[in-house]
């Protein structure tokens, strides 16, 4: 048997370890006591269990919630066969900012308990937004494009532009708001900032891509921007004068630029041409900007101002070219062979008139195509009018008869040239020189026996031909009665008239008459009948 101080000593050593086997559980944290995790990604929290000898039970619970496994959350706790140590963890799936927060693992046991708090901490990756398309026109005075960023933290926001990049100065500014309230974007509530990039003084080389760059600590994102600046039509060929000759083919070209891409029409003296006119117009374009119509079988109703207009949404702009038709000479008047009728000694005058473009040389000259030698005869000045058809001009020109003779009778030419026709254009007409009979044989006395025939014979020039006509003592004779008389004409302007069986009845003076449509002349003769004296 012990004595006293051994037994109590042994007493002690077993009161000892039975308290000492009832203690409260140790947690040990695998890892950081604060965790940073990126939305969505998981998150898992582990500890240990251990120095207790009495079962023990985890509870695990967030912002002093309790958890259980569920579509969110998996727990998984694996004890011992006598539940007293093990380990347990917590797996938070498809984090958001709502899973930001303290996370607490309860283990106790009858002893007492343990409890390890954990932080985490969920960023939301940054998200930029811009529109893919802007516009602007040059000349305004300022164009504004906005970028809407989110992310958890709050994100910075910078831009670039086509030149690189871009910092508050005369050309740009950039205002950047941000909201203190959070805003919901899907699961997750995050920062917002929206920065407003102002392009002052608007030009065309302004056009490009503008860039807006969103950072946090957990990404850096852009979005991009593509401002066109439009401008006005701008030709860069302008339309040309063209000049063609009749029955060619004309063409006007031009090129304009401009944002948007103008768009081409022609007008011919500011009215529309009618493209549908195939066989008269072609309009051809071989690049966005170029046009080219082309005029078929051009007259001189084609000629005047050809115009190309460029049109787009920002204004207008027009170019404009005259289309000159070089015309052959053509002769109006007089016609070809036409007769003209001068009377000797008076004045007269034959005008031929041409048209054509450039205006025709229009000349006078002899038949054979001499020049005109004879002072009588002078080819005038020339006289120009316009037509009213195109740039066609009519050209006139005299050809004076001063004193005209009878030897100026013949024909004459009227020529008309210019650059178009290689060979002249002519007519040729006739002058005719009217003068006054004049008798080449004259009616001389004849004397005959009673009963015989007598005749009187006279011929006469002048033009036209006179016509010959008989009087009996101023008396015209009856040439009807053709038992008494005969008229025989053997040439023109020539007459004979014979009086069968004369009597004394039949003497007296007989009157050769000649007459044109300028005068008339006469010519007489007596007849003397000698009759015989018987009873």
């Amino acid at each position: 048997m012990m004595d006293g101080p051994l037994y109590l000593l042994f007493v002690l050593s077993s009161i000892l370890s039975i308290v000492c086997s009832q203690a409260p559980p140790v947690i040990t944290l695998i890892g950081d006591i604060t965790r940073t995790v990126t939305s969505p990604e998981e998150v898992t929290i582990s500890v240990t269990i251990g120095s207790s000898n009495l079962p023990v039970t985890v509870q695990w619970s967030y912002n002093n919630q309790p958890l259980t496994t569920n579509s969110d959350y998996t727990i998984t706790t694996i004890l011992s066969s006598d539940n007293t140590t093990g380990n347990s963890s917590l797996t938070v799936h498809s984090t958001n900012t709502g899973d930001d927060g303290n996370y607490i693992v309860n283990v106790s046991n009858t002893a007492g308990t343990d409890m390890t708090t954990i932080s985490v901490f969920i960023q939301v990756q940054p998200t930029t937004n811009t529109p893919d398309m802007a516009s602007a026109t040059e000349g305004d005075t300022s164009t504004t494009i906005t970028c809407t960023a989110t992310g958890v933290p709050v994100p910075t926001v910078s831009w670039t532009g086509p030149g690189g990049s871009i910092m508050n100065d005369s050309k740009y500014t950039i205002s950047d708001t941000s909201s203190s309230v959070m805003i919901t974007d899907g699961s997750n509530e995050v920062f917002q900032v929206t920065s407003d990039l102002t392009i002052m003084s608007v030009v065309r080389g302004d056009t490009g891509v503008y860039s807006c760059v969103v950072t946090n600590v957990v990404n850096t994102v852009q979005s991009d921007t593509t401002l066109t600046v439009m401008y006005a039509p701008i030709f860069l060929h302008q339309v040309m004068d063209h000049t063609q000759n009749e029955g060619n083919i004309a063409s006007f070209t031009c090129q304009a630029t401009g944002e948007p891409v103008p768009t081409i029409s022609w007008y011919f003296n500011d009215v529309p041409v009618g493209v549908t006119n195939t066989v008269k117009y072609e309009v051809v374009s071989t690049s966005p900007g170029q046009s080219a119509i082309r005029i078929n079988n051009v007259q001189s109703s084609d000629v005047g101002t050809y115009t190309c207009n460029a049109t787009n949404v920002v204004s207008s702009d027009t170019s404009s070219g005259v289309l000159t038709v070089n015309v052959s000479p053509n002769i109006t008047r007089p016609v070809e062979g036409q007769e003209f009728i001068i009377t000797e000694g008076n004045n007269g005058s034959i005008t031929c008139t041409a048209r054509g473009y450039p205006p025709p040389t229009v000349v006078w000259q002899n038949r054979d195509g001499s020049s005109l030698s004879n002072m009588r005869l002078v080819s005038g000045s020339e006289v120009m009018s316009f037509t009213g058809v195109g740039n066609v001009t009519s050209v006139s020109v005299e050809l004076m008869v001063t004193g005209a003779m009878r030897v100026d009778t013949g024909m004459y030419t009227c020529s008309a040239s210019n650059i178009v026709s290689y060979n002249v254009t002519d007519i040729t007409v006739t002058i005719i020189i009217q003068y006054a009979p004049n008798f080449i044989l004259q009616v001389l006395g004849d004397t005959e026996n009673e009963a015989d025939s007598a005749s009187f014979t006279c011929h006469a020039t002048g033009e036209p031909v006179p016509t010959i006509s008989w009087y009996f003592n101023d008396v015209p004779v009856d040439v009807t009665n053709t038992v008494k008389y005969s008229v025989i004409s053997t040439v023109p302007g020539q007459s004979t008239l014979r009086i069968n069986n004369v009597q004394s009845s039949d003497v007296g003076t007989y009157t050769c008459n000649a007459t044109n449509v300028v005068s008339s002349d006469t010519t007489s003769g007596i007849l003397t009948v000698n009759v015989s004296d018987w009873l």
